[in-house]
């Protein structure tokens, strides 16, 4: 017969009151406050339920048993919380599809639909998602270049672009190149039509560059619509103001943590910020039926003021003219000389006026009909 030796808290007649319900005790020892005896595997379930006590050698799978039985109530509320936590993780909050236009969003969003991917259902495998990535892109190859499904916390975020067919080039019928501004032509070149300008010419707004119309000893043998570049000397008289300083952002090193909740376009944040100035950043949590929870590095910095000198000030002037100009400032497109006609200081900022000389594109296409026979 198996026999088990337990634990047993000691109190008065609980050996008799043991052996009344039938409970054979084969060996005792006495300690401080406990009894360890030896019973039988099969007396165990005669032991009423108020008696506590423990298994201290037993197999293996009575002392489980036991076990099991004394931390049920535990057990049963771990298991319910493991099973919530799997099932809230596993459960799909939202899907949010990123892209500006509306018709795109709402194709996609039918799409994954088809496929279960929406809200309150539970999350795909990886594969599963690769298989519906590609079998969008196959069906809509016309209008998607790019699609990627992402799982973002309790959310899917879908990330599209989308695929720009060029028009068709349609015959752009007969043009000429024309002067958009008066100036000094330093460069030209044409691939079409017929150059009636040349290096160093002056020209004036509206004048013919290249021309369209194709002729040989002055009598027209064709008509083409004119393709080239022409760029000029163009001069301008320019007023900006310049600030006689830069600001520079110096971070400290310090940083706080912060909780953000947030619901549409709406931010709240938990504790009051204790820095003053300071760029966030953002790590989300949990997004849960809308609400988004976040967690917020808070980095400081501080903001440092250089004077600058007159000299460089009119170094910066370049950028700030050609800004006002709406001059590119690339290798095609640049400032050639400027000459300071007025100059004052006033505060933080210098104020000049400036002529200004640059090398631009002046040419524009301009469509011309041909002449009907008799006109």
């Amino acid at each position: 017969m198996n026999r088990v030796i337990i634990k047993i808290k000691s109190s008065s007649n609980v050996l008799f009151k043991l052996v009344s319900y039938g409970i054979n005790i084969y060996n005792v020892k006495d300690e401080k406050d406990y009894y360890i005896i030896e019973v039988l595997k099969s007396d165990l379930d005669k032991i009423p339920k108020y008696f506590k006590y423990k298994i201290v050698k037993g197999d293996i799978l009575t002392s489980f048993k036991k076990f099991i039985w004394d931390n049920r109530i535990n057990i049963i509320i771990f298991l319910g919380g493991f099973l919530f936590f799997f099932f809230v993780t596993n459960l799909t909050m939202e899907v949010r599809i990123i892209h500006n236009d509306t018709d795109l969003r709402n194709i996609i969003s039918e799409e994954l639909e088809k496929y279960h991917i929406k809200r309150f259902t539970f999350k795909k495998r990886f594969d599963y998602l690769q298989k519906v990535k590609e079998n969008i892109l196959e069906k809509y190859k016309d209008k998607i270049e790019w699609l990627e499904i992402e799982r973002v916390g309790l959310d899917y975020e879908v990330k599209v672009t989308e695929r720009i067919i060029p028009p068709q080039e349609e015959d752009s019928g007969y043009c000429h190149i024309v002067a958009e501004k008066e100036g000094v032509i330093t460069k030209l070149t044409n691939s079409k039509g017929v150059a009636v300008v040349h290096n160093n010419s002056h020209v004036n707004k509206g004048d013919t560059l290249i021309s369209g119309i194709i002729s040989f000893n002055e009598e027209n043998k064709g008509y083409t619509c004119a393709l080239g570049s022409v760029y000029a000397e163009v001069w301008y008289t320019v007023d900006v103001e310049i600030p006689m300083y830069e600001e520079e952002k110096i971070y400290t090193g310090k940083k706080r943590y912060n909780l953000k909740y947030s619901r549409g376009n709406v931010d709240y944040k938990i504790f009051k910020s204790r820095l003053e100035n300071y760029e966030e950043k953002d790590y989300k949590i949990i997004s849960l039926l809308g609400n988004e929870f976040y967690l917020e590095e808070e980095l400081e910095y501080k903001i440092k003021r250089k004077n600058l000198t007159e000299e460089e000030a009119l170094i910066k002037a370049d950028s700030l003219i050609a800004e006002k100009i709406n001059l590119k400032l690339d290798e095609k497109e640049r400032i050639l000389y400027k000459k300071v006609l007025k100059k004052s200081i006033s505060g933080s900022k210098m104020i000049i006026e400036a002529f200004v000389a640059t090398e631009e594109q002046i040419g524009k296409s301009t469509p011309f009909e041909i002449p009907k026979e008799g006109e």
